[in-house]
Formats: C-alpha cells, sequence, structure tokens
C-alpha cells in the first residue's frame, strides 16, 4: 500500500504488524488474536461502499477490520508531527458504532471525544472554564452500518477548534458546525487516538489535506532527455499524476537541456531556473483534472565551451552534446577526441588524411585533400580541416584556414609564401 501526500499517520489493520506500533492497551497490540478480524457478513463493512472516493485510505486493501472490546479501557496511538498550530489537520476513519447507555467519563487529557447514545452522535467541547462537556446533536446514527468520521482540528490564536463530519454532512454543534474544544496543554497539537468501548474500525488516517476536497489531477508526460522529476521528495515518472499546485523538480539528462513545461489549460510557474536549463523548479496548476503536462527535453544550445578537464574543453558544448548522444556517449576521453572531431563512434578507426596532389603556382599552392569517403563539410564533422605551411621540416608551422571547396575532395587554393612542406589536418 501507498500513503498519499498529507497523511501523517496511517491505519489499515491488513497485516499482523502493519503499521502496528504504537497501538496498545495493556502491554497489548491490536494485532493480538480476535481484534484484527476478517471483513464479512459479520461487521457488515459491506453496508458502506467501497467506492476508494468514499473512503479515508482509498489504496489500503479491504479484507481486515478492527474488532474493539476494550472492557473501560482505551485503546490508543500516539500521533507525531500532529500540530495544527499553523494550518488544520484531519482526523479520518470508518466506525460500526455500538451505543453507549451511559456516557463515558472524559478527562481533561482529551481534546475531544465522539460517542453514540440514544442513537444519535455525541461530542465533548469546552464547557467555558476549559474542561469538557459531552453535548447531543442532531444526527442519526444507524449502529447496524459502517459509517465514516472525519474531525477537523483547527487553530486561530488562541482558540483550538473541532469539527465533525459523518459520511460528509457537518455536524451541528450548539447550532454551530465548528466548535471550540479543550486546551489542556497550551499546544494546538494532536498526541495520540484512543477508542474505548466495543464496535469496529477501519482505516484510520490523520492528513492535512482535507480529504473531501477534491484534487485537480495532472498527467505528466515526458521521456529520454528528462533525467528525474520530482515533487518534494517523491519521485515521478512518465504518466504518473500530479496535483494542480505541485511544484516540479526536473533535472535534465546529460548532454540535455529542458525546452518547455507545458500542457493545454495548464498554467506554468517557473520557480527556478528557466528554458534552456539543466535543471528547474516548475510549480503546475489547472482548474480541471485530465490535463497533461508534458516536460520537453531538447540537446544542449549554449555556444559556449564545453569546459573540463579534457581536449573538449574548447569545443562547443551544443556540438559536443550533440556528437555524444548520437554516438551513445557518458563520458569524455581524451582518446576519442579524433572521434569527435571526425563525428564518428568512439570506436571507429579515426580516418588517415592524405595530400593526394599538389600545384604550385609562384607562391600559390592548390592542394587537393581527402581520407576515404570522409565529408569534410563543416556540417559533417566537427573539427575544421586545415592545412599547414612548414618553412623546413620540423619549423614552426603556419596555419591555413581560409576555406576549401569540394567534400570528399577538398581543395585549397592558397598563398603559402615561402614554406616548401605542406600537411593536412582536422582540429
Amino acid at each position: 500500500m501507498t500513503a498519499s501526500a498529507g497523511m501523517i499517520k496511517s491505519n489499515a489493520f491488513e497485516s499482523v504488524g502493519e503499521d502496528s506500533t504504537g497501538w496498545s492497551f495493556g502491554g497489548s497490540t491490536w494485532a493480538t488474536t480476535g481484534i484484527r478480524v476478517d471483513n464479512d457478513t459479520t461487521n457488515n463493512r459491506a453496508s458502506y461502499s467501497n467506492d476508494a472516493t468514499n473512503r479515508p485510505y482509498a489504496s489500503a486493501d479491504n479484507l481486515k477490520v478492527l474488532a474493539l472490546n476494550t472492557e473501560g479501557g482505551v485503546w490508543t496511538n500516539t500521533v507525531t508531527g500532529g500540530s495544527f498550530q499553523y494550518g488544520a489537520i484531519y482526523v479520518d476513519m470508518l466506525v460500526k458504532f455500538v451505543p453507549s447507555e451511559e456516557l463515558p467519563a472524559v478527562d481533561g487529557t482529551t481534546k475531544l471525544a465522539v460517542a453514540v447514545t440514544n442513537g444519535l452522535l455525541c461530542v465533548t467541547k469546552n464547557d467555558g472554564a476549559g474542561a469538557n462537556q459531552w453535548v447531543g446533536t442532531a444526527t442519526a446514527i444507524d449502529t447496524s452500518l459502517w459509517c465514516r468520521v472525519t474531525v477537523q482540528l483547527s487553530y486561530a490564536d488562541p482558540v483550538r477548534s473541532a469539527s465533525v463530519k459523518i459520511n460528509g454532512s457537518n455536524v451541528t454543534v450548539d447550532g454551530n458546525t465548528t466548535f471550540t474544544i479543550t486546551d489542556n496543554d497550551g499546544y494546538a497539537t494532536l498526541k495520540a487516538i484512543g477508542f474505548s468501548g466495543t464496535g469496529y474500525i477501519d482505516e484510520v488516517v490523520v492528513r492535512t489535506d482535507d480529504p473531501f476536497v477534491t484534487s485537480v489531477l495532472l498527467t505528466l508526460s515526458f521521456s529520454t532527455g528528462i533525467d528525474s522529476v520530482y515533487v518534494n521528495a517523491t519521485p515521478k515518472t512518465d504518466g504518473q499524476t500530479v496535483t494542480s499546485g505541485d511544484s516540479l523538480i526536473i533535472t535534465a539528462s546529460k548532454w540535455y537541456e529542458i525546452a518547455n513545461v507545458a500542457g493545454t489549460d495548464v498554467m506554468t510557474n517557473w520557480v527556478a531556473g528557466a528554458i534552456g536549463d539543466s535543471a528547474a523548479t516548475v510549480t503546475v496548476t489547472a482548474a480541471a483534472s485530465g490535463k497533461t503536462v508534458t516536460i520537453t527535453p531538447r540537446t544542449e544550445t549554449s555556444t559556449a565551451p564545453q569546459g573540463g578537464a579534457t581536449l573538449f574543453s574548447g569545443q562547443q558544448a551544443n556540438k559536443v552534446a550533440a556528437w555524444a548522444i548520437a554516438k551513445g556517449v557518458t563520458t569524455l576521453l581524451d582518446a576519442n577526441y579524433p572521434q569527435y572531431l571526425f563525428n564518428i563512434a568512439t570506436n571507429a578507426t579515426v580516418p588517415t588524411l592524405s595530400i593526394k596532389s599538389v600545384a604550385i603556382s609562384n607562391t600559390t599552392a592548390t592542394v587537393s585533400v581527402q581520407a576515404g569517403t570522409t565529408d569534410f563539410s563543416p556540417s559533417a564533422i566537427n573539427g575544421t580541416l586545415k592545412i599547414k605551411g612548414y618553412p623546413t621540416l620540423g619549423a614552426t608551422a603556419q596555419v591555413y584556414g581560409t576555406g576549401f571547396t569540394g567534400t570528399t575532395n577538398a581543395i585549397f587554393v592558397q598563398d603559402i609564401g615561402t614554406n616548401k612542406f605542406i600537411k593536412a589536418m582536422v582540429q
């Protein structure tokens, strides 16, 4: 099972030991024999809709439930991270109540309690003096059926307040849907959940997102060229959904950059980075679900030097990236620099340059250069074909790069002055 974003704590009671840490009563746990029972006709869980949109823990299996018989005690589970000082939290669960002949005593450590007596829901509220008092409501509870109980805890200095929903409908307490609760510790914090009496419980969830606010879900679309997409610390894959308002942390693959993040009827806000960067954070929003957010990569476009500590350092980043992607290169090695210059695979043999003919007229040389079928056009190779002139062998060369005609047979027409020797090269 996978808990959704916003969950602080969750219990589905499906497997022995699953999510059991913290539930205790007299040294036992809810996994004790006779506590976890099959979800069957005996406890009548089928009376509650199995529609995932109606359940607190929609991704959970639906095979086991928790059977209560606390004999006057309380089954408790501590909650870590239950502060509602700066934002509401929600306790959401499925319950099959057994009516109480008389309402149980609630001490000052309890912020809120819920029970059923005489077929009506009762809750505790602040009596104005900082203690609990039971208040009957007009909400009828059929104790032969399961229901969904959702409690919202909120804070507006200095008041701690609560609201209760049964099957998604607000419960009115003394004419209001929101009521104050006891402030017994000076903090707006839910510290524990407890169950007392008899009945059945399932799918207990503590969360920070309102379970009755339908999220707008957007589908991600991306492929080769995008290394990773995260929402907070959660990795996302192509085809998965995110929630409208989520910020996508995007990293392009090596040799790529982010070309665009867009979708029909989808608004984007570039929180960090921009088009052309290798990493960015983009918030995506839409008014309705079903939209697709497409993250488009492209080969790096920068014409700046590649940099680094290899022979490639002075080459344009976009040319190096295009060659690396086309040839499946992951690491730049000096040994592969000649293959880069000729725009061939790293395991290919580097062509041998040959001067096929030289014609001299005064100081003008017409030089023919070939390397098999190699196309010397600037669009075909990454390097540049040049010729060098030497006055004597071993002397300092003069490099001529004024251009040539032809493709596989490159013809240079160059004034070489007093130079006597000529050599061709690609650099």
